[in-house]
Protein backbone atom coordinates (compact mmCIF):
# COMPACT_ATOMS: atom_id res chain seq x y z
CA UNK A 1 0.00 0.00 0.00
CA UNK A 2 1.39 3.54 -0.93
CA UNK A 3 2.07 6.53 1.89
CA UNK A 4 -0.89 8.30 2.76
CA UNK A 5 -1.29 11.12 0.66
CA UNK A 6 -2.65 15.00 1.97
CA UNK A 7 -5.71 15.45 0.04
CA UNK A 8 -7.59 18.41 1.81
CA UNK A 9 -7.23 19.70 5.37
CA UNK A 10 -10.17 21.61 7.04
CA UNK A 11 -10.32 22.70 11.09
CA UNK A 12 -9.17 19.22 12.31
CA UNK A 13 -10.32 17.29 9.52
CA UNK A 14 -7.58 15.56 7.40
CA UNK A 15 -8.53 13.67 4.27
CA UNK A 16 -5.64 11.41 3.28
CA UNK A 17 -6.11 8.91 -0.26
CA UNK A 18 -3.84 5.82 -0.79
CA UNK A 19 -3.05 3.74 -3.55
CA UNK A 20 -3.26 -0.23 -2.39
CA UNK A 21 -1.57 -2.61 -4.58
CA UNK A 22 -2.87 -5.57 -4.04
CA UNK A 23 -6.57 -4.43 -4.63
CA UNK A 24 -5.79 -1.51 -7.32
CA UNK A 25 -7.96 0.63 -4.90
CA UNK A 26 -7.67 4.20 -4.10
CA UNK A 27 -8.63 5.13 -0.63
CA UNK A 28 -10.27 8.24 0.47
CA UNK A 29 -9.76 8.23 4.51
CA UNK A 30 -11.15 11.09 7.09
CA UNK A 31 -9.47 11.64 10.05
CA UNK A 32 -10.22 13.69 13.43
CA UNK A 33 -8.99 13.39 16.56
CA UNK A 34 -12.58 13.26 18.61
CA UNK A 35 -10.71 13.07 21.65
CA UNK A 36 -10.84 16.86 22.74
CA UNK A 37 -14.95 16.66 21.68
CA UNK A 38 -15.12 13.72 23.89
CA UNK A 39 -13.74 15.63 26.89
CA UNK A 40 -15.85 18.70 26.43
CA UNK A 41 -19.17 17.04 26.45
CA UNK A 42 -18.36 15.03 28.74
CA UNK A 43 -17.65 18.34 30.84
CA UNK A 44 -20.77 20.14 29.26
CA UNK A 45 -23.06 16.62 30.36
CA UNK A 46 -21.69 16.86 34.52
CA UNK A 47 -23.44 20.75 34.14
CA UNK A 48 -26.46 20.06 32.35
CA UNK A 49 -29.53 20.20 35.13
CA UNK A 50 -31.28 16.92 35.14
CA UNK A 51 -35.00 17.17 33.62
CA UNK A 52 -36.37 18.34 30.56
CA UNK A 53 -38.21 21.50 31.60
CA UNK A 54 -38.00 24.79 29.44
CA UNK A 55 -38.34 24.40 25.08
CA UNK A 56 -34.51 24.00 24.19
CA UNK A 57 -31.89 21.75 25.35
CA UNK A 58 -28.37 20.70 23.76
CA UNK A 59 -28.48 17.20 23.95
CA UNK A 60 -25.68 15.94 21.98
CA UNK A 61 -22.23 17.14 19.81
CA UNK A 62 -20.94 14.91 16.89
CA UNK A 63 -17.60 15.10 15.39
CA UNK A 64 -17.95 15.60 11.59
CA UNK A 65 -16.17 12.22 10.65
CA UNK A 66 -18.94 10.46 12.55
CA UNK A 67 -21.69 12.56 10.84
CA UNK A 68 -19.72 11.09 7.48
CA UNK A 69 -20.11 7.43 9.13
CA UNK A 70 -23.46 7.87 9.36
CA UNK A 71 -24.24 8.89 6.56
CA UNK A 72 -22.59 6.45 4.68
CA UNK A 73 -24.03 3.39 7.19
CA UNK A 74 -27.59 4.99 5.95
CA UNK A 75 -26.76 6.31 2.35
CA UNK A 76 -28.65 9.40 3.53
CA UNK A 77 -27.75 13.37 5.06
CA UNK A 78 -28.94 12.39 8.71
CA UNK A 79 -29.18 16.01 9.36
CA UNK A 80 -31.95 16.75 7.12
CA UNK A 81 -35.30 17.09 8.55
CA UNK A 82 -36.47 14.28 7.09
CA UNK A 83 -34.17 11.82 8.02
CA UNK A 84 -34.13 13.24 11.91
CA UNK A 85 -35.37 9.70 13.07
CA UNK A 86 -32.08 8.06 11.75
CA UNK A 87 -30.06 10.57 14.27
CA UNK A 88 -32.13 9.93 16.91
CA UNK A 89 -31.48 6.33 16.76
CA UNK A 90 -28.03 7.24 16.84
CA UNK A 91 -28.12 9.41 19.51
CA UNK A 92 -30.33 7.26 22.00
CA UNK A 93 -28.04 4.24 21.23
CA UNK A 94 -25.77 3.50 24.10
CA UNK A 95 -22.53 3.08 21.51
CA UNK A 96 -23.27 6.70 21.50
CA UNK A 97 -23.56 7.57 24.83
CA UNK A 98 -19.99 9.83 24.79
CA UNK A 99 -21.41 12.10 22.33
CA UNK A 100 -24.64 12.82 24.54
CA UNK A 101 -24.14 16.32 26.07
CA UNK A 102 -27.37 15.54 28.10
CA UNK A 103 -28.90 12.07 29.42
CA UNK A 104 -32.19 10.41 28.76
CA UNK A 105 -34.04 9.34 25.72
CA UNK A 106 -34.46 12.13 23.10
Amino acid sequence: MSKPQLLDAYGDIIETMQYDDATGRTIVSKHQDVEPYIDEIARQRNQQESGWKGDLHKVATVPMVIIDQWNQEFKCNVLLKENRHLLMLKLNDPNYSKLRTKEGRI
